[in-house]
């Protein structure tokens, strides 16, 4: 028997939840808003959301189930969430202390201090939101994290992170 999941549509001021089949929500959980992000902008997705077509095509990628502490890599990046809710992140040879916070069905991760900054490092603020799923290939479970919540649903934006369960993930591989 098909499963069905509440997903939400937003509007330029209301929100509607209404039943969708698997097909149109292939993550099974509704994005979280952007619109509280630290720098003020609305960076929420604009359209109805839901169907690959709706989203722009593209692949997208299914929910996984996990835990979020530990250590990730991916790309020449590492980063390390402790179950306290703080962390770790190298990225682009700049390295930051974090936090992280759950979101919905996913999470928050937040730089908080800059403790080596090269040239193109993130802002003190800048906010990535995150979630765990599936390689397409493997089936081992990704950590996604991405610029606005609403960009999880595409396989080809943001950054994906390896544990020592999913090193071999193509995911994790150089490339944003």
């Amino acid at each position: 028997m098909p499963t069905t999941h509440a997903s939400v549509s937003k509007t330029s001021t209301t929100t509607t939840t209404t039943k969708s089949s698997d097909s149109d929500n292939p993550f099974g959980f509704s994005f979280p808003s952007d619109s509280n992000s630290p720098d003020g902008n609305d960076d929420s997705d604009k359209g109805s959301g839901g169907s690959d077509s709706d989203s722009g095509g593209g692949p997208t990628l299914d929910a996984a189930t996990g835990s979020y502490p530990g250590d990730w890599k991916g790309g020449g990046r590492t980063m390390t969430l402790s179950p306290d809710g703080t962390g770790t992140m190298k990225l682009d040879d700049s390295e930051y202390a974090i936090a992280w916070a759950n979101e919905g069905a996913g999470i928050t991760v937040t730089i908080k201090s800059i403790t080596v900054k090269k040239d193109g490092a993130e802002k003190v603020g800048k906010v990535w939101h995150g979630a765990l799923q599936k390689d397409p290939d493997s089936s081992k479970t990704v950590l996604h994290l991405a610029d606005k919540a609403s960009d999880l649903k595409e396989m080809f934006s943001g950054m994906f992170w390896c544990n020592n369960d999913s090193d071999n993930s193509f995911l994790c591989g150089g490339g944003e």
